[in-house]
């Protein structure tokens, strides 16, 4: 288009109504382009941003707040078990400090012969501890199934407290001889022989109690 078409618009319309559709358009025009040039150059948050040369830098991503730890579960804290402090030397033993065993010196006897039975204590704590070993606290127990055959304590059911200090690792060893016969609590003088069989030691410290070895009587 030549620039005296462009300056003096011809057609059957006006040349007023050329010209306002030229200023139409080219406000439109205008308008689109500060529409993207405000587009290309805010930062979203209402300010241009200023351009250099070089490549824009990205925008930094805010910090994330950390996440809280995850509670822990019950079942994790009930397996768990809290540490707990230094134990002074000298205190009573626990239960869970001592190891309660019960032997016989054989696994058969002869006819006559009679079985040694033992109770023996260890400490397996690291520290020395204190425990009643008193014969009213120790038992030693003959079973048959679940017949209650002989028991140390029917004849000799005990005596004073006897509070022993048991050093870490330390064994503590409490034996008699099994008259191969039957009894009963208090004692009676009527003591049957024992049959022929196989028989269990139980052994009794306190509250632990515990099943010992298994043993055979002959005729």
């Amino acid at each position: 288009m030549d620039a005296d078409a462009l300056l003096h618009p011809r057609g059957p319309l006006p040349p007023g109504v050329y010209w306002r559709r030229r200023a139409v358009t080219v406000s439109l025009v205008v308008l689109t382009l500060v529409l993207l040039a405000r587009s290309c150059g805010d930062d979203g948050s209402g300010g241009a941003t200023l351009r250099t040369g070089g490549a824009t830098p990205a925008p930094s991503a805010s910090p994330k707040p950390s996440a809280a730890p995850a509670p822990a579960s019950p079942r994790a804290s009930q397996a768990a078990p809290a540490t707990s402090a230094a134990r002074a030397p000298g205190q009573p033993c626990r239960d869970t400090d001592l190891q309660v065993m019960a032997t016989a010196n054989a696994k058969e006897f002869a006819a006559g012969s009679r079985p040694r039975l033992t109770l023996v204590v260890t400490n397996l704590a690291g520290v020395s501890c204190t425990r009643d070993l008193g014969a009213a606290a120790r038992e030693l127990r003959v079973i048959s199934g679940s017949d209650r055959v002989w028991s140390s304590d029917d004849c000799a059911p005990g005596g004073p407290a006897d509070v022993v200090l048991l050093e870490p690792g330390r064994t503590k060893s409490f034996g008699v001889t099994w008259s191969r016969t039957r009894s009963r609590p208090g004692c009676p003088p009527d003591r049957a022989p024992a049959a022929p069989g196989t028989y269990r030691v139980i052994g009794r410290l306190g509250t632990i109690e515990r099943p010992g070895d298994v043993f055979s009587l002959r005729g």
